[in-house]
């Protein structure tokens, strides 16, 4: 049952990583890639070359987190 329960949350996690990246294909082909999608600013370039996948900039993602 816990591997089981391991399994299952590593499952969620790549599945949302998945989605994510899609967005991100879809977002190049619109040409809104590494634009935030809360702000509308450039994504900042070192946030991207870590996070190629990323949908918001720092600044919103901090203040999301803090909510």
């Amino acid at each position: 049952v816990e591997q089981y329960t391991t399994n299952l949350e590593a499952d969620k996690v790549l599945e949302k990583t998945l989605i994510d990246v899609n967005k991100a294909l879809e977002n190049i082909e619109k040409g809104t890639y590494g634009i935030c999608k809360y702000c509308g600013q450039e994504i900042e370039e070192k946030r991207l070359l870590i996070r190629p996948f990323s949908s918001s900039c720092v600044s919103c993602k901090t203040k999301l987190q803090q909510a």
